[in-house]
């Protein structure tokens, strides 16, 4: 069985500023102007209050609030393996899903300290976060 290339993201009205500010090497999440919640994935409305949102950037720090890790996918190209996913939860509070990148699972566990990267893809506009364990 052949791999495909992994697909590019959907760049909608909503999430056009996120993907962007990736390509740029930040990460940005959603704050709402009324209660101040924040929230990842971007929307235009606050999913707690329905109130008007902001973009604010993030210091692009965390931890492993929880994980998965695969040393066999029929999807993923081997040597990209392992294939570690987790929920981050962010300094700044909401948590994001995410590829961890690294070569050895057992250095990721929950409460790991991990930081952005970015990686380029085909478009310009268009970077993907990836998290890193922090040493």
């Amino acid at each position: 069985m052949s791999w495909e290339p992994k697909q590019l993201p959907d760049v909608t009205p909503e999430s056009r500023e996120y993907w962007a500010a990736a390509a740029d090497g930040t990460l940005k999440i959603k704050e709402c102007e009324a209660c101040g919640s924040r929230f990842h994935y971007p929307r235009t409305l606050c999913p707690d209050c329905l109130g008007d949102t902001r973009w604010i950037e993030t210091d692009g720090t965390g931890e492993i609030y929880a994980y998965s890790s695969s040393m066999r996918t029929q999807s993923w190209p081997e040597e990209e393996l392992p294939h570690v996913i987790a929920y981050v939860e962010l300094d700044e509070g909401p948590k994001m899903i995410s590829v961890i990148d690294v070569n050895d699972p057992e250095l990721v566990d929950i409460g790991t300290r991990v930081e952005v990267e970015f990686r380029a893809t085909q478009q310009d506009d268009v970077a993907i976060p990836v998290f890193v364990p922090v040493e």
